[in-house]
């Protein structure tokens, strides 16, 4: 709960310090708590606060909670498009996330990941929602990943506790 505060109360302050661009703003808010073998308690109220306080401060918020793969990638699709060059954006996850070969994924519902080789192909790369923010300039990029830093894959020995930073 005291994480959350800390984020609001960073987007107040940011949203104070914008007031002066007629930039649109945008955001997407993904929370993911459903999983099957390792559930987590808060991303999905995490996610319902985060993206109630962003279109409070004026941001056009699109969420998605529980999302399996082809739901998030749609949906970073669907924000990438929203956005022109100037705007504000900001991406927001909440659930399992893991680092892998120096890769940052974000873990959608349903994946299910026998091994760390298939990482790739079923999980969701941070370095999309990266990509379509570098695409359209926008003027301000924020990422938040809220994800969770034990491994929900017990049978991958190798994985390295949280995201690494490019």
């Amino acid at each position: 709960m005291k994480k959350l505060f800390i984020i609001i109360l960073i987007l107040f302050t940011w949203n104070n310090a914008l007031a002066d661009f007629s930039s649109d703003k945008h955001a997407l808010v993904i929370g993911n708590s459903k999983y099957k073998e390792y559930p987590l308690r808060n991303p999905l109220n995490d996610a319902n606060d985060i993206a109630s306080t962003l279109k409070k401060l004026g941001f056009s918020v699109l969420k998605e909670v529980n999302a399996n793969q082809q739901e998030m990638e749609n949906a970073i699709r669907k924000f990438g498009r929203r956005l022109k060059e100037g705007d504000i954006a900001l991406f927001y996850f909440s659930g399992h996330g893991v680092q892998v070969n120096g890769l940052n994924y974000l873990i959608p519902i349903g994946a299910e990941i026998e091994s760390e080789d298939e990482i790739r192909y079923k999980a969701v790369e941070a370095g999309m929602v990266v990509g379509k923010l570098k695409r359209v300039q926008s003027r301000l990029n924020i990422i938040i990943l809220d994800a969770c830093r034990s491994n929900p894959f017990k049978y991958f020995r190798s994985l390295t506790r949280g995201f690494v930073c490019p």
